[in-house]
């Protein structure tokens, strides 16, 4: 995201068209997938439930995250916890996905725990606590 940010500064445009400038970028990314736009909260259920095929589900998590990126890199508001959810789901589903059946309680085990991981640095906690996050960091 600093990348992108760095690119908005370094327009030579006035800021007051970034924002524009970020929702053309958004629109973008919403024709190649249009899952990626909006609150996300029926990807998420569908993430949780292991609807999604690893492939679809890989390509949501990285159009999901670079629209995210894009969109508040350009200085205009957006959520944090509801793409946090389907970004840090997804991607644990997706690790589940290659460790396997080995997992105890199924492959979509890991999305239904990683959610929970970078909700404290999203609100700049300074460590996450072990109640609030199963991994360590």
């Amino acid at each position: 995201m600093f990348a992108i940010e760095g690119m908005f500064r370094r327009l030579p445009i006035a800021e007051f068209w970034h924002p524009v400038i970020g929702a053309l970028g958004f629109g973008l990314i919403g024709l190649l997938d249009p899952r990626a736009l909006g609150v996300g909260y029926d990807e998420i259920s569908s993430v949780l439930a292991g609807k999604l095929a690893a492939a679809t589900l890989a390509f949501l998590v990285i159009t999901k995250l670079a629209a995210w990126w894009f969109f508040l890199a350009s200085g205009t508001s957006g959520g944090t916890l509801a793409p946090l959810l389907l970004i840090s789901g997804g991607f644990g589903s997706l690790v589940g996905t290659l460790v396997g059946p080995g997992l105890a309680g199924g492959t979509h085990l890991a999305g239904r725990i990683r959610p929970s991981c970078p909700w404290p640095s999203a609100r700049r906690s300074a460590r996450p606590s072990p109640r609030s996050c199963s991994c360590s960091s």
